[in-house]
This record gives structure tokens, sequence and C-alpha cells, in this order.
């Protein structure tokens, strides 16, 4: 991590060991902080407001229920703020995917070709400025 940087966490929905240490050490070096949740719990852990500033979505993150909506659209209705990008094993950009993805996602790549998110992590993630007192007030701590 780059000290004097922000930091953030993001939530990893990869259940690939190899693909989600990739991601692992992306994280690193944009100062972020992964977390992971099981896949049964993705919608508690959503649902309860923790602060996030991304998600890194697989598109095998196996999920029960998940036959007839999409992870990405539930993630979408439930915290419409957070940038999604979702790997995929066959690359094709968001543009190529249909409306519906680019509506939930903010881009689709393949482990391989993370650092393409490089630009990205800044536009959609480390793009807002809050004031000290805003972020530290104790009102807002848990």
């Amino acid at each position: 991590m780059t000290t004097g940087k922000p930091i953030c966490k993001v939530l990893v929905l990869d259940e690939q060991p190899e693909e989600a240490e990739k991601v692992k050490q992306f994280c690193k070096k944009h100062n972020l902080v992964p977390t992971k949740a099981h896949s049964q719990h993705v919608v508690d852990v959503l649902s309860s407001k923790i602060f996030l500033g991304a998600i890194f979505l697989s598109e095998e993150f196996d999920r029960a229920g998940s036959e007839t909506v999409s992870l990405g659209e539930v993630i979408h209705a439930l915290r419409p703020e957070l940038p999604i990008f979702l790997r995929s094993s066959h690359v094709s950009s968001i543009e190529e995917s249909g409306d519906d993805m680019q509506h939930f996602y903010a881009a689709k790549y393949h482990a391989d070709s993370i650092d393409l998110l490089n630009p990205l992590i800044d536009r959609y993630i480390f793009s807002m400025n809050y004031p000290d007192p805003l972020v530290t007030s104790p009102l807002l701590q848990i």
C-alpha cells in the first residue's frame, strides 16, 4: 500500500483461489482492502450498509437462488452506488454485452488483464473528497 493515499474496502466475490489472489495483489497496489463474503451471505453483507468502495465479482461466483436473477442485478438493486467490476473467463467489453450489462457493471475484465482497471479505480473509487469532520464525526461511528 502507498502511504499518504486513502484506502478503501472492496468486496471480492470470487471463489477461484488463483483468480482471487490476482485481485488481492491488484488491490494491494491500489490501496484497496479486499474483503470477502460467503456466497450465502452476500445479500446480508450488502444489506448491512457497511462501507465499501466497489465490488469485484466473478461470473462463476455461486450464489444459491441465482438462477432467475443475476447477482449483479441484486447487488445493483441493494447498493446502486457501488461500481461492480465483473471478471469473465471470456473477455468482451461491457459495450458488447448488451444494455443490461452496461447498466449493472462498471467494467468487465479478465484476471490476466486486471491492470486495465487502473484508471477506473481512481474514477470510481477515489474520485470523491469529503471534509474530515464528516468522515471522522463521532455520530457516524458505530
